[in-house]
């Protein structure tokens, strides 16, 4: 191994800790032997002249004749390993940071990319104040900006992982800086929730030093928490958002202080979410917030407690008891509310000294302890009253509702035959009449099919009558057979798209449709029909996506049908529906691109799955998607059981990608070159700033060719 080996690390850095007079000699040889192998040429320190700078030192210490591949880069990961690890205290490298270590967080092999980062990590942390003097201050900048673009676009997450880590405080004057700040909100939209966990504290810091540029991003990034939060379909995706919702409030205080109520509004109805670590990830960001928001969250007490007070009784989770003890403690400690609590719920004080008393679990027993105290002391007689007042009061829980009667009768009696509405007035009456007749159901076929041909040749005259056809016709898709309605929802498709924007007065009861029969067999009509919905009303169909769209990212996970007909709907549906979705890609996205992964799914499936990322490329802003666009589709090309075609969709995506995303998304692309076989050689790179797509295939170079010319 070229002289170098882990014994020989062990040895050095004894004989260095136990004679402290050979440490200065062990360290200089050591670095010339480590330089040799990463940089071929013997350590130099910073400013030396020229003239001086060649030292007579064997090469053959650092390399050895006729080694394998496979060697080589275990001598090189060993290297860095011990370049990052032996503690050159008070020697200054990052000049061979920078010129040297640096270019190995490009190299192919991910060991050596994991020593890298780490050796560029260690060396950075230990250089302590001379990072921002003078002339190392630039070179610190440099090598901090080339880090953070690995940290983000690496396709190894343990790299990225390690890099992003050691990004502590006092690297904050450079991270603040508007390039790298970029770079750490792409973060945000990382695969991993480790990643992202600590992108978010990083970004929440850097608040504090340049707000102008953190303060905007970090407050949409929390307006998409919590679209995740109330919208997701998938409950892994529900704890991960409340999880950083709550390290955001956390960390950036003042940017949630002023929307409590808002913040509240979403998390109140989660804490009854029936997954366990959603209800507990919620719990947990509550209790964040209350002590952020201190007298701001005493209205919510009502709330709030009785749902504490029921999760400190479920025995069935440690994890989410510790939590709602915690919370409670945060929640009385910031609000006040102390004493009091013990009297207007008697069970709390059982619960608390049953809990004392049994509980086996230490961090919970003080933490029952602790919240003991924050609650105070009770007067034993004035409780003992109070409970006896509580057990003799009765709660009458009566409920209201209310029957709304539909009245269909229609005054047509005062037109005259002449006026240009009476017979279709008339027509119209007497076909609803037949249609709400059951006696007469056998002929119901026959009188929508009648009441369409009326509608087509009104045109837009049949606005006026759409308060007498819309109830009835609304009411018979509900009350008729499962076969028969399937036409309907096809009729009722066509007339909504006559109408067009004039069939907003009845889309909640169109939507209350939907919400009925989305799990059903009728699905396909159903998502027919949201089509129609969304292209009859255009830029207005915008506040109604959000609950579309989780019924959407429901479907995408959870179809098992064969054929997949409900997601290749879904997908064809999410292309219509427009500039509408950008608030909805975080969730989109991931989705879409999970069909695309997965190798069990139809081949047709995953090309549409490509193709609708290829959509949303060309429509959006998809800058800060980067990272969940790129490693995906990336991981496709790396695996070598995908079909061609499925490859030459990915890399007409890319393309795309190339063309309409942002100019962050080629510290992703120049890392990788793949090679399939002889017909398919993909190589992706960057020149001039630029990201170019050489792909030789011929039925690609058009494509690609067009796309650079879009951009």
């Amino acid at each position: 191994m070229g002289g170098l080996s882990q014994t020989l690390a062990e040895v050095l850095s004894v004989l260095s800790a136990c004679i402290p007079n050979l440490s200065q000699e062990i360290e200089v040889r050591l670095l010339d032997l480590l330089s040799f192998v990463l940089d071929q040429k013997p350590f130099n320190y910073p400013g030396t002249p020229y003239k001086y700078r060649n030292k007579n030192v064997d090469p053959m210490l650092g390399t050895a004749p006729n080694m394998s591949k496979e060697e080589q880069d275990k001598l090189t990961a060993m290297a860095l390993n011990m370049l990052g690890s032996f503690g050159f205290d008070g020697r200054i490298l990052i000049e061979l940071v920078k010129n040297c270590v640096i270019n190995y967080l490009q190299d192919p092999n991910i060991v050596i990319r994991r020593e890298a980062a780490t050796c560029c990590s260690k060396i950075m942390a230990s250089s302590g104040e001379d990072l921002f003097q003078g002339f190392y201050a630039d070179l610190a900048s440099q090598i901090i900006e080339k880090l953070i673009t690995v940290g983000v676009a690496d396709s190894d997450l343990l790299t990225r992982k390690i890099i992003l880590s050691f990004l502590d405080h006092r690297f904050d004057t450079h991270l603040s800086q508007a390039t790298n700040l970029r770079a750490l909100f792409v973060a945000l939209n990382d695969e991993s929730i480790e990643i992202r966990e600590v992108a978010l504290k990083i970004i929440c810091r850097l608040g504090k030093l340049n707000p102008a540029h953190v303060l905007p991003s970090l407050r949409k990034y929390m307006i998409q928490l919590l679209r995740d939060l109330e919208h997701s379909g998938d409950h892994l995706t529900k704890e991960e958002s409340s999880n950083l919702l709550g390290i955001l409030i956390s960390e950036s205080p003042g940017l949630a202080k002023p929307y409590v109520e808002a913040l509240m509004r979403i998390l109140l109805p989660k804490l009854s979410d029936p997954d366990a670590g959603v209800s507990s990830s919620v719990l947990s960001t509550v209790g964040a917030l209350s002590t952020v928001s201190r007298d701001d969250m005493s209205p919510h007490i009502p709330s709030l407690f009785p749902l504490i007070i029921e999760t400190l009784q479920d025995q069935s989770s440690h994890g989410k008891r510790e939590v709602a003890l915690k919370t409670l403690g945060q929640l009385t400690e910031s609000t006040g509310y102390v004493i009091k609590p013990l009297t207007e719920y008697p069970k709390l004080l059982e619960i608390m000294l049953t809990g004392l008393q049994t509980e086996t679990n230490f961090s919970i027993r003080m933490q029952f302890l602790k919240v003991f105290g924050i609650l105070g002391a009770l007067d034993p007689y004035a409780f003992k009253l109070n409970q006896l007042k509580l057990e003799g009061r009765l709660y009458d829980d009566e409920g209201t509702g209310r029957h709304p009667k539909a009245d269909d009768n229609v005054e047509w009696l005062g037109m005259s035959p002449s006026s240009e509405d009476y017979y279709p007035t008339i027509t119209i009456t007497v076909l609803i009449r037949i249609l709400r007749d059951p006696s007469l159901s056998q002929h119901r076929a026959l009188v929508i099919h009648a009441l369409m041909l009326i509608v087509k040749s009104l045109g837009s005259k049949v606005i006026q009558f759409l308060p007498q056809i819309m109830p009835p016709f609304l009411q018979i898709v509900r009350t008729c057979e499962p076969e028969f309605r399937i036409l309907l929802f096809q009729q009722l498709g066509q007339l909504v798209a006559r109408v067009k924007q004039h069939i907003r007065d009845y889309l909640p009861d169109i939507f209350n449709l939907i919400d009925d029969y989305w799990n059903t067999p009728n699905v396909i009509n159903v998502i027919t029909l949201i089509e129609g919905v969304a292209v009859a009303l255009s830029d207005e169909f915008k506040p109604h996506i959000a609950p579309i769209i989780k019924k959407f990212l429901v479907v995408l996970s959870t179809d098992t049908t064969a054929t997949k007909e409900p997601t290749m709907k879904v997908l064809h549906a999410l292309e219509i529906f427009g500039t509408g979705m950008d608030d909805y890609l975080h969730l989109v996205i991931p989705a879409i691109l999970k069909l695309c992964e997965f190798q069990e799914n139809r081949k047709r499936v995953r090309i549409l799955a490509l193709k609708t990322i290829s959509g949303i490329c060309h429509r959006f802003s998809v800058s800060s998607y980067a990272s969940r666009i790129i490693h995906p589709l990336a991981r496709i090309l790396d695996n070598p059981s995908s079909l061609n075609e499925i490859i030459q969709e990915v890399m007409r995506t890319l393309c795309v990608y190339s063309s309409f995303g942002s100019n962050f998304g080629q510290s992703f692309l120049p890392q990788r070159n793949y090679s399939r076989s002889d017909e398919d050689v993909v190589c992706i790179g960057a020149t001039d700033g630029r990201r170019i797509c050489h792909v030789y295939a011929d039925d690609l170079k058009g494509h690609c060719q067009t796309s650079r010319d879009l951009s």
